[in-house]
């Protein structure tokens, strides 16, 4: 990346003793017990890849990149957990000081964080007495800065411009119509507002509205007009506030769930609707006369640890083929013979067997020596 001038090697172990022991209180012998565990994994597999220490920009592409679904739907599986809350700062703030070490040719950085404000218009407070900007909190917003290329994050609440429907079941639950509140909850980036899905998502902590049982609060999103809402099951802090997970705005209904049950089905669905594909990544290849040996995790999924067993399908230039067992450390190891293997050209590809999931293809040089490195 031109003008990055000043960039220092970050040790993934010292951050990550840093991030999740200092910063939150997880001792590093604790880390198989984080809801996000699968994304430490990922990122200690780029620098497996990579065959050194992370770079600054090697972390922040990382997250450039990566499907923040997985983690939504981690987080709900999790419940919402506070665990799972802590592992995202933790994540945040490992990415915010990456993001920070980038620095210009003047020794500034390349890529500076945002400066995040929420705000409560005085409509809003009409239908939402005691939600106040004192009692927001925001988890994941330094994330955006970058991604959504924004100096200044706001998070506005006002009174929809069009009140959602209110007929007492949506989305498989029923609830109670007098004491629903209804709130439009947007996101604005140097002060436009943001429509489109957050590759990273936001976890929301806000009062729960007066005349609402925590015991029963579900909350109905109805994204950009839709008459189907998306049912949202939040945590009940136990303190007079809730928490939820979103990676898109519009208006938020708050009612008394009647359908538990219902709701609990709904949750479920939104955390299926949350998973992305599984995808095997192939690494560490050598080639030993007509042999390539090589190494793969399971990416984009919960993480390498939770694939143990799982098989994956590669293939090597659309002829050769093998089948790889992911063993019980998270990486798979596998040969593929390829008698009359001929060129520079090494395509993998790669599928996990019973998964939905799409295929993907890495290309490999493999040079006259028969090393073989990333094209």
């Amino acid at each position: 990346m031109s003008g990055i001038t000043r960039q220092r090697t970050v040790s993934l172990g010292l951050a990550l003793v840093l991030a999740l022991g200092v910063l939150f209180g997880i001792a590093p012998g604790a880390r198989a017990a984080n809801p996000l565990q699968f994304v430490w994994d990922a990122l200690e597999a780029k620098a497996e890849l990579l065959g050194r220490d992370l770079l600054p920009s090697d972390i922040v592409g990382f997250f450039a990149n990566y499907d923040g679904a997985a983690i939504t739907a981690a987080m709900l599986a999790s419940g919402m957990s506070q665990e799972a809350q802590d592992a995202l700062k933790a994540l945040e703030e490992y990415y915010d000081a990456a993001r920070e070490q980038i620095l210009d040719d003047n020794g500034q950085p390349l890529m500076p964080g945002a400066s995040f404000e929420s705000e409560v218009e005085s409509d809003a407070k009409e239908l939402f007495p005691n939600l106040t900007e004192s009692k927001v909190e925001v988890a994941g917003v330094g994330f955006q800065a970058v991604l959504l290329s924004a100096a200044t994050l706001q998070l506005n609440f006002s009174k929809p411009d069009t009140l959602a429907p209110l007929t007492g079941a949506a989305g498989g639950v029923t609830y109670d119509v007098d004491s629903a509140v209804q709130v439009d909850i947007k996101l604005l980036a140097n002060g436009t507002e943001y429509t489109n899905t957050l590759q990273m998502p936001l976890v929301i902590t806000m009062p729960i509205p007066t005349g609402i049982d925590p015991a029963k609060l579900v909350i109905l999103h109805y994204h950009a007009g839709s008459a189907t809402p998306e049912v949202i099951v939040p945590k009940d802090n136990g303190d007079g506030t809730c928490a939820f997970i979103v990676s898109k705005f519009s208006v938020f209904v708050f009612v008394n769930g009647k359908a538990a049950a219902a709701a609990s089905a709904a949750a479920g669905a939104r955390i299926s609707s949350h998973l992305p594909p599984v995808v095997p990544i192939i690494y560490d290849v050598v080639k030993t006369g007509d042999d390539f040996t090589f190494k793969t995790i399971i990416a984009n999924g919960y993480g390498t640890g939770s694939m143990a067993g799982a098989t994956a399908t590669i293939t090597l230039n659309d002829k050769y083929s093998t089948v790889v067992t992911i063993g019980q450390d998270g990486i798979g190891r596998g040969t593929i013979s390829a008698p009359g293997f001929s060129g520079s050209m090494a395509a993998f590809s790669g599928r996990v067997n019973g998964s939905s999931g799409g295929v993907v293809n890495q290309f490999m040089t493999v040079r006259s020596d028969g090393t073989v490195v990333r094209a």
